[in-house]
């Protein structure tokens, strides 16, 4: 079976649809925590910079 990568959203800049496609499993895992991460601050209105 063959896997095919999916389409990143259209809203999503090039360069950082390119950065991604560069990073092993592992960093995008880390990428995905950290933004479930923000996406529970910013529901939560408790954002912190």
């Amino acid at each position: 079976m063959s896997y095919k990568s999916p389409t990143p959203q259209t809203v999503l800049p090039a360069d950082i649809v390119d950065t991604l496609n560069g990073y092993s499993t592992g960093q995008l895992q880390d990428v995905a925590r950290y933004g479930e991460e923000l996406r529970v601050c910013i529901r939560l209105n408790v954002l912190i910079y």
